[in-house]
């Protein structure tokens, strides 16, 4: 099956409504600004699996793309608790919490989170300077088989960080270091997070 090929996933997806695959077709959807149908699939995807992690941050992305805040918020909570190291989780909900309105304490400990794991994140990192240089010191603010998952071809067209995270969720840790190699290869490539995630690959390979 061609991954980069909505009509096949669409047709492999209708035989497969439990399939882990379906935040690679909803990011399709979403790509093109089809939200309604992304919502769909991941809806059923979720259905199926409550507690997978990259169909719950798709499906949080969907409500943001929308200006559905509160619950791109509630999809994003729910997506660390599972999963306290997705990084780009604690990103997406620091800038939802700032898009609400939150107080500043509640958006510095999301940001000293992200700071944590990445201390040279230039979004959080803006974010702390620009408050301490105001002089806010004070902290007031049905499944297919794992073999066919492995024998995708990895192209460029397909490369996904979505598509990383689903073969990662399997533990199809080599496939997924091969997706970050092929990304590394595309223009305006986000390579510090592809550093990242190729390192916890490493060592999961590694364990």
């Amino acid at each position: 099956m061609n991954l980069q090929n909505i009509e096949e996933l669409e047709i492999y997806f209708a035989d497969h409504f439990g399939t882990l695959l379906f935040p690679v077709l909803a990011e399709h959807y979403l790509t093109e600004g089809d939200h309604e149908r992304a919502h769909k699939v991941s809806e059923i995807g979720l259905g199926h699996h409550p507690d997978h992690v990259p169909g719950l941050f798709l499906e949080a992305r969907i409500y943001r793309a929308e200006g559905k805040l509160k619950e791109a918020k509630r999809l994003l909570k729910k997506t660390v608790s599972l999963d306290p190291a997705h990084f780009n989780a604690h990103i997406l909900l620091a800038e939802v919490q700032v898009d609400l309105g939150r107080s500043a304490k509640t958006v510095r400990k999301l940001y000293e989170t992200v700071i944590a794991m990445d201390s040279t994140n230039e979004k959080a990192k803006a974010w702390l300077a620009k408050r301490t240089s105001k002089g806010s010191t004070k902290k007031t603010e049905r499944r297919p088989p794992r073999a066919s998952l492995a024998s995708f071809p990895i192209t460029p067209q397909v490369a996904t960080f979505t598509l990383m995270a689903v073969l990662k969720s399997q533990k199809l840790y080599r496939q997924a270091v091969e997706v970050l190699m092929v990304m590394s290869g595309k223009k305006d490539a986000d390579m510090e997070r592809i550093a990242r995630e190729k390192s916890d690959l490493m060592k999961l390979l590694k364990s």
